[in-house]
């Protein structure tokens, strides 16, 4: 559930900090979770902390979601208040809206939809990002080296002028509402390469032409 392929999703040992004091947390002996680079730590002082041992993620993101959305029905199952029909649905993959592709409208169906997947305590969310994935294969040529001129075409030399002529719309370089192109993944060697690419945008007509630019851009590259 929203786990990331940067880290492996087992053997976790969560670290329970109880009254954190606001200080700098010791993650194991070669890592530490500094205030400075983490200030909103500064915001739950007295409160309990679940951290990891520093060498795996902890995976909380949606835990903490699915949590605090079993603990609404545990209390609304325990009092007499009043409301309508809630559906609650747990899907596998949200990044690129196929976790909800295959989902029975006829039943449901509700009026209203929130994604409980935030961050800071209070925060809500009322939109989400456009998201698509695009994987480009590279066949290559391979030739002895020392004859290589105008016969080697080297996969791996294609893949990074691709990278290198995109637009520099960033992940690290986006802020607010902007789009981007996030290169995920390349690996291969002269023979053959591949690049993942995740590709978003909020605004719905800027992800139309962010997807179609980058269509156009490696077919001319």
């Amino acid at each position: 559930m929203d786990t990331s392929e940067d880290s492996k999703g087992c053997d976790i040992k969560p670290n329970i900090i109880s009254n954190y004091s606001g200080d700098d947390i010791t993650l194991n002996e070669t890592t530490t979770m500094k205030v400075s680079d983490n200030p909103d730590l500064k915001n739950h002082i007295g409160k309990t902390l679940i951290t990891t041992d520093g060498t795996t993620l902890l995976g909380a993101d949606d835990k903490a979601g699915i949590a605090e959305i079993m603990d609404m029905l545990q209390s609304l199952s325990s009092t007499d208040l009043k409301h309508g029909d809630i559906f609650i649905c747990f899907t596998p993959d949200e990044e690129i809206g196929n976790g909800t592709k295959y989902l029975d409208k006829k039943y449901f169906n509700p009026n209203f939809s929130y994604t409980v997947d935030g961050s800071a305590v209070g925060e809500f969310s009322y939109e989400n990002f456009n998201a698509a994935s695009a994987t480009i294969n590279i066949k290559g040529v391979v030739h002895h080296l020392g004859y290589a001129k105008d016969k080697l075409i080297n996969a791996i030399h294609i893949a990074t002028t691709i990278n290198s002529l995109l637009p520099n719309e960033v992940p690290e370089n986006s802020e607010k509402r902007e789009g981007y192109f996030c290169l995920m993944n390349i690996s291969g060697d002269l023979n053959e390469a591949n690049m993942k690419f995740l590709i978003r945008d909020f605004d719905r007509g800027n992800f139309e032409k962010r997807k179609k630019h980058f269509a156009i851009h490696c077919r001319k590259t």
